[in-house]
């Protein structure tokens, strides 16, 4: 509910959220992301789920690993050849 919540504050501001990053302490399962997605009309690929890790030096790892890279290169149309490989 508060991502629902956030995301409805955000659109009565005239802002339609692109990427939803969900922040929590295990790992959100897949139908949780795609309950998110239904619900803030957002593809369940732009669901990211940012959960706790060991060490704040693997977040850039674990955003590389939901392709956080791609969905910004891809909704800023920037060119499809990244150097960054998985």
């Amino acid at each position: 509910k508060p991502t629902q919540h956030g995301v409805r504050d955000l659109r009565s501001l005239g802002l339609s959220p692109k990427v939803i990053f969900c922040r929590s302490t295990q790992r959100l399962e897949e139908a949780t992301c795609r309950k998110i997605s239904n619900f803030c009309h957002v593809p369940p690929t732009n669901v990211i789920s940012v959960h706790d890790v060991g060490n704040v030096y693997h977040v850039p790892l674990l955003l590389m690993e939901q392709n956080v890279h791609r969905i910004i290169a891809s909704e800023l149309k920037l060119a499809t050849q990244m150097d960054i490989e998985n």
